[in-house]
């Protein structure tokens, strides 16, 4: 059996200072920084959140917590980092023609539908330009970033920075970077790329393995692979022999990886934004917004009552709701959204016993079916699922076919949007969302 021949390039590490980092971080200026390590899963799952508090880049404290409100007293005046799960955040690129913010924002969920699941009106998107014209894009659920924050905010100073965990990681030129971090390992290949996965048996991964040998087809693979706190039973030669890449083994825990000032993406952009950098634009028209406020005060007095009077009942039908959701999953350990929550969990125990739900994928496309067969020439191209919708890539042969099936449809039941409609030589190209009316 050959033996694969790595690279010798250690006895050159060995003689000059590895290359420092080169990105700089969103948090340039001193003094103490809170820094919370949000596990996969929380908080549904009331898993411990780790902590570090560092005083001008200096770790002071650091810990596990089952409720981050515990750390009102150590957050004092500190700056909130928020350090998302990093299997929850898509990291990739995208090529846009144009380099307005507003146009790059509504042409990215189509340029990468591909590559994400879910609905993408529920998606945030956060970019930045590449020198060579493409776009650095992370994509996260915005209903998983209100969760975290709603629990953030309870107590302690809001996030003023939320990144990926794994853009946390030290990047040196040429090198990938890889840490253990229960179990789950974390991988960053770029300034602006990385991946995550879980912790397996078979060592090393075979995900890493392909990584590895994806960049090695388009010529940009790593000369050296850092591993930072491995377990006690890492074996650096296996790991060598087996990828083909020298391995550098940095005994350092995770709170010594990982640094709000290696991150280049913040999260909290848009309607995420903290309030105190949005009130920094605010802050020059504030005479006039004071006139205004007055103004409105006197239009606004006349509805206090009535307000008062629905948010107290909104707030003993959350209270009742949770009470009921408690009584019938009393194994939950958070609740963010209860009737969310117990919808989800209905329809897990749908699923176990065989029963479908309204808006599941058979009884959708078994509803639509007959109206699809119906409607004359009509060419269904594509079809795809998600939360409770489908939806439908399907050409007919001219706007009144469109509209006769989209009356089919909705007798059936369905609730129909159309997103698309575009004629052209073969007819009209439309793009229908269904979801079940019940």
């Amino acid at each position: 059996m050959n033996k694969i021949r790595l690279p010798d390039i250690r006895s050159r590490l060995s003689r000059r200072k590895p290359a420092a980092p080169r990105e700089k971080g969103l948090l340039r200026s001193g003094g103490p920084v809170l820094e919370i390590l949000l596990p996969f899963g929380w908080p549904e799952n009331g898993a411990p959140v780790s902590w570090c508090l560092r005083v001008d880049g200096t770790i002071q404290q650091h810990g596990e917590i089952d409720d981050p409100a515990k750390l009102a007293d150590t957050a004092g005046s500190a700056r909130l980092v928020a350090w998302s799960p990093a299997s929850e955040t898509v990291l990739t690129r995208a090529r846009i023609p144009t380099r307005n913010k507003n146009k790059i924002l509504q042409a990215l969920p189509y340029a990468l539908e591909e590559q994400i699941l879910g609905d993408l009106e529920h998606q945030q998107f956060i970019f930045e330009a590449l020198e060579d014209g493409e776009l650095a894009v992370a994509v996260t659920n915005k209903q998983r970033i209100r969760a975290w924050l709603d629990i953030l905010s309870r107590s302690i100073p809001a996030p003023r920075l939320m990144c990926p965990a794994h853009l946390g990681l030290p990047l040196y030129d040429d090198n990938w970077s890889l840490l253990f971090s229960g179990n789950e390992i974390w991988v960053r290949t770029g300034r602006y790329s990385g991946f995550a996965f879980p912790l397996v048996q078979d060592l090393p991964p075979l995900i890493l393995t392909a990584a590895l040998k994806e960049a090695r087809d388009k010529e940009n693979a790593p000369a050296v692979l850092r591993v930072f706190n491995p377990p006690d039973e890492f074996d650096r030669g296996r790991w060598a022999q087996a990828l083909g890449v020298d391995i550098l083994v940095e005994n350092k825990t995770i709170w010594e990886s990982l640094h709000p000032d290696h991150c280049p993406f913040n999260m909290l952009q848009g309607e995420f934004t903290p309030r105190k950098q949005a009130n920094t634009t605010f802050a020059r028209l504030r005479p006039a917004a004071l006139v205004l406020g007055i103004w409105l005060l006197g239009n606004i007095v006349a509805g206090v009552w009535e307000w008062s009077t629905l948010r107290a009942a909104e707030k003993a039908a959350r209270q009742e709701s949770i009470k009921i959701f408690k009584s019938s999953f009393p194994d939950a350990k958070a609740i963010v959204d209860p009737a969310l929550q117990m919808k989800r969990k209905l329809d897990e125990l749908k699923g176990l016993s065989g029963q479908f739900g309204d808006d599941d994928f058979l009884p959708l496309l078994a509803k639509a079916s007959p109206a699809l067969k119906g409607t004359g020439k009509a060419r269904l191209s594509s079809l795809r699922y998600s939360d409770g919708r489908l939806t439908l890539n399907i050409t007919v042969p001219d706007f009144q076919s469109l509209e006769t099936l989209k009356n089919r449809l909705n007798s059936a039941g369905l609730a129909v949007e159309v997103l698309t409609a575009n004629s052209g030589t073969t007819g009209v190209s439309s793009r229908l969302r269904l979801q079940s009316k019940s």
